[in-house]
């Protein structure tokens, strides 16, 4: 796997442009790697979590993934134990995740994504059923129940309920 990685850009895949110009959901993961440079990206895409390039690499390495046809693009089913269970991995290996989930409609192509969350070392559980979001208007969250914020770098607000 290694071997296919490139240096053409910030992911290390090669074969997802169209013309030389990152396109549509490659676009987007190109966008979130510059913001997220310390992290491997968990892109949900239908029922699955994906990743590609060099993340691709620390999902098969630490998580116990195959590759995706023998190329550096790896995933796994979008249900919480296995979610948990990927995280748990790359966590116990001193690696950040990035989790980013579909918000559109199920079954819809052309999904939006949103970050819902970054997993790390030092708070390695996954927090179900919470956005992770850039306004209050995208947020997810029931009135009159006591949450915690903590403003991150990304510019993002991550609250768990007490």
């Amino acid at each position: 796997l290694v071997r296919q990685l490139g240096g053409d850009d910030q992911v290390g895949w090669l074969h997802s442009t169209a013309g030389g110009k990152a396109t549509g959901l490659y676009r987007q993961v190109l966008e979130w790697r510059a913001e997220l440079p310390d992290c491997v990206l968990l892109v949900q895409v239908g029922d699955f979590f994906e990743a590609w390039g060099v993340d691709a690499v620390m999902l098969v390495q630490w998580c116990g993934l195959r590759a995706m046809a023998r190329k550096p693009h790896a995933g796994f089913p979008a249900s919480a134990p296995v979610l948990q269970q990927a995280l748990d991995g790359l966590t116990a290996n001193d690696l950040s995740a990035a989790v980013f989930v579909q918000t559109g409609e199920p079954g819809r192509p052309n999904q939006p994504r949103t970050l819902r969350q970054v997993v790390t070392p030092g708070t390695p559980t996954y927090l179900f059923g919470h956005e992770f979001s850039r306004s209050k208007e995208e947020s997810t969250f029931s009135e009159g129940r006591r949450y915690i914020g903590m403003r991150l770098r990304t510019d993002g607000i991550l609250f768990a309920e007490l």
